[in-house]
């Protein structure tokens, strides 16, 4: 695709790793959110529910089909061997096999973008190292197959690019399922740990394809959320926190951590 063609790109979602998919579910009722059963992925083993906002984005809640899956990983990274499990796969199944290997919480986010061929050209000519645009899918509970494209940057700083095959509004439910008792209306910002905010954000203008703007480089914005570039803590890196507009300023992954979401 030509270069002519100018990408447009908008925030898609944010991931949150769970042990237990039927306790999210639950703690989202609790906190005045309505999750809907999104189904299976075809690539990763994983199953997901989806909190879907009144902005068009959506928070997904991702859990491993087996419950003893996360243990394992963690066992095979302490041994070295989470790479050997990781070969061959899909980009973004590397990525969420070494998250489903880590502690719960806010782990990853998605930039939907309209030309996923054009953008991965022109993050390519700017010295970005990335995959894709490959296929993959999941099944609803309905038995709906839905698809997409991904490209996946290697720095796991980065979001992954996504733009649908099938109709986004069959991923991605809308009306009655948008309205939640609690308010939340939006992402309204998502922190993410990085070695080196200034070269981080020289690395998201690469991806974007928009000017590098170094008199702020520890945020940025996509569509109306807010990306906060903040040094990373013990070495961590990629996304940490985010904050849901309507449901006050407190970070999510404090509130999943403390109300143990990630337990049975």
């Amino acid at each position: 695709m030509s270069l002519l063609f100018t990408p447009r790109f908008t925030f898609d979602h944010a991931v949150v790793v769970v042990r237990n998919l039927d306790a999210a579910i639950r703690w989202c009722a609790a906190s005045g959110l309505r999750a809907v059963p999104g189904g299976r992925h075809t690539d990763v083993p994983t199953h997901n529910a989806l909190v879907p906002l009144p902005d068009g984005s959506y928070l997904e809640f991702l859990a491993p089909r087996l419950r003893v899956l996360p243990a394992l990983l963690a066992l095979a990274g302490r041994a070295g061997l989470l790479g050997t499990l990781q070969r061959g796969r899909a980009p973004l199944a590397r990525r969420f096999l070494a998250h489903l290997s880590g502690e719960p919480g806010v782990a990853d986010f998605a930039v939907a973008v309209r030309g996923i061929e054009a953008a991965v050209e022109a993050a390519r000519t700017a010295g970005l190292e990335i995959e894709g645009p490959y296929r993959m899918g999941r099944r609803r509970p309905d038995g709906r197959a839905l698809a997409w494209r991904l490209a996946v940057p290697a720095n796991a700083e980065l979001p992954f690019l996504i733009e649908d095959e099938t109709a986004r509004e069959d991923r991605v439910p809308g009306g009655e399922a948008t309205r939640h008792p609690c308010g939340a209306t939006g992402v309204a910002s998502v922190t993410v740990a990085v070695a080196d905010p200034a070269r981080a954000r020289a690395a998201y203008a690469r991806l974007l394809a928009r000017p590098d703007d170094e008199d702020r480089a520890s945020a940025l914005t996509i569509g109306a959320t807010t990306i906060h570039l903040a040094p990373a803590p013990a070495g961590r890196t990629g996304a940490l926190a985010l904050a849901v507009a309507g449901m006050g300023s407190a970070p999510l992954s404090p509130q999943l951590a403390s109300l143990r979401i990630g337990a049975a």
